[in-house]
């Protein structure tokens, strides 16, 4: 019973690994297969606010000049798209 249970682990993680191996096909050409630049590194971020954490990470910016720049962008925000609070006492409509 234990080798079997240790068998089924074994496959299981055998399974797993495979399933999460990164496919890479050689070159049509035959040469040694080259990383690319890009490859490993992160995304760029889609947002200013994730410009913003990304620079304040990696020390381009300081948490004040963060807070600051958040704080105008949320000024921004409110000016664009400000809040619109259905008055009290009124019935939804049908």
């Amino acid at each position: 019973m234990m080798l079997f249970a240790v068998a089924v682990m074994l496959t299981v993680t055998v399974a797993f690994v495979l399933a999460l191996w990164p496919e890479s096909d050689p070159p049509a050409d035959g040469s040694a297969p080259t990383r690319d630049a890009g490859a490993g590194a992160e995304p760029a971020p889609a947002s200013l606010e994730g410009v913003l954490v990304t620079q304040l990470v990696s020390g381009e910016i300081t948490r004040r000049q963060y807070r600051r720049e958040m704080a105008a962008l949320a000024l921004r925000d409110a000016d664009r798209h400000p809040l619109q609070v259905p008055p009290d006492g009124v019935p939804p409509g049908p």
